[in-house]
């Protein structure tokens, strides 16, 4: 990741400010993640972290009901790992929907040597 940031700061010859500099950390992160979406392993993972909610709910639905506290608690843990499992999924898709769109530094600079360009194509940026 970091010899993007040394190239555009070559190109742009000066450094690049902390703003944009986070901007194209995150995006080729964003990329990497949209990357790992595709890999086999993907759904494994998503069934494993899917595993956990359902397994709080059922052990849920274990406890008597006449056990309060219990049932509060574990529903509470329910909760939260369903919770996390949702806002995951909507992050990560959040970070491949971000990582089409290349940081304005980026794109300013595509426009310099290519007029007309708004936003490139992601294969163009893969390569």
């Amino acid at each position: 990741m970091a010899f993007k940031v040394d190239q555009l700061e070559q190109i742009l010859d000066r450094p690049l400010n902390d703003e944009e500099s986070r901007a194209i950390d995150l995006w080729e992160k964003c990329k990497l993640l949209a990357q790992q979406v595709m890999a086999p392993g993907w759904n494994v993972v998503l069934e494993i972290l899917q595993s956990y909610p359902l397994k709080a709910t059922a052990d849920l639905m274990e406890i008597d009901p006449a056990q309060d506290k219990e049932v509060l608690a574990q529903q509470a843990v329910a909760f939260a790992t369903q919770r996390m499992f949702t806002n995951f999924k909507a992050d990560v898709l959040r970070a491949i929907e971000a990582a089409k769109h290349p940081p304005e530094i980026i794109l300013q600079e595509l426009r310099k040597v290519t007029p007309g360009v708004e936003e490139p194509a992601q294969e163009e940026l893969s390569t």
